[in-house]
């Protein structure tokens, strides 16, 4: 039967537009209609959260990405079976139900399917059809629902809200609860398929990833040869032009993160780049929540 299975795919895939490509669509063609994003979502997911995240997955500037059905995962799999597409041999979620409160389920490492409560937490591959007419959009901050959690996320949070982090709360909570009605902003750090190496960059990666810069490693090169694959997110901070900076709270936050002098000064982060920073080519953050 495994061998009947395995002839198939190979049929299929065959016949299939660009299998295994980079499609101009934004990511990589599993059949004619099914793209898959390059890459996974860092981390392990709740079923919950991977479809929020696929849903409002922003990836080479087209945002019509979800999960994939139970059939689309087996397509998926045939994929990686074939050595294409960069999975993981772990448990994807689907889109399809199983039972109350389970979802479809399959293992890349053998191709077994399976099921997975809404509470277990799996890898996630979003897929958006090719044919779909909708224009790609491009969003340069999130809709205030669009919050999501990730490691980096949350140790990016205590580093600028250093009442909380000195409080010892838990970010996500604090934020859910109070932070997003008190107007602080949720910083989403997601994986890039495009990340930036800048001086800027760098630094919020070893300040975000504290036992790197103990170690006294490079950020870039961490990331590179370990981090990406440890599942580590390189911050790509958005950079405004000198000429039109706009002060927000998240961006006199990040200012003040990344110039601990400034900070220690007790000055105003704003007062200071307007003043000072800029003419000493220091950079200020754009305001948006995305970095």
């Amino acid at each position: 039967m495994k061998k009947l299975y395995i002839m198939v795919l190979c049929s299929f895939f065959s016949s299939s537009k660009g299998f295994g490509q980079t499609s101009t669509n934004g990511g990589i063609y599993v059949t004619a209609d099914l793209v898959a994003a390059r890459g996974d979502i860092s981390g392990l997911w709740t079923w919950s959260e991977a479809n929020i995240i696929c849903n409002e997955l922003v990836d080479n500037d087209f945002s019509d990405w979800r999960l994939p059905s139970k059939e689309e995962l087996n397509f998926l799999y045939g994929l990686h079976s074939h050595g294409s597409g960069n999975f993981k041999g772990m448990a994807y979620w689907s889109s399809t139900d199983v039972s109350s409160g389970y979802k479809a389920t399959q293992f890349f490492h053998n191709g077994n399917a399976s099921s997975g409560s809404l509470g277990g937490k799996y890898s996630v591959r979003c897929v958006r059809n090719a044919s779909k007419s909708a224009a790609p959009t491009v969003t340069s901050t999130p809709p205030a629902n669009s919050s999501l959690k990730t490691r980096e996320s949350e140790i990016l949070y205590l580093l600028i809200n250093k009442d909380v982090a000195k409080a010892g709360l838990n970010a996500w909570s604090h934020y859910q609860t109070y932070g997003k009605n008190e107007g602080r902003v949720w910083p989403n750090l997601t994986k890039t398929n495009t990340p930036v190496n800048n001086k800027t960059n760098a630094q919020l990666y070893l300040l975000i990833n504290k036992d790197v810069a103990k170690a006294g490693l490079n950020a870039w090169n961490h990331y590179q040869v370990y981090g990406k694959n440890e599942g580590r997110i390189w911050p790509n901070l958005i950079i405004v032009s000198d000429n039109n900076p706009t002060n927000c709270g998240i961006s006199s936050a990040m200012y003040l993160l990344l110039n601990n002098d400034v900070a220690e000064a007790g000055l105003n982060a704003w007062s200071h780049y307007q003043s000072y920073g800029k003419n000493e080519g220091r950079i200020w953050p754009g305001c948006s929540s995305t970095f």
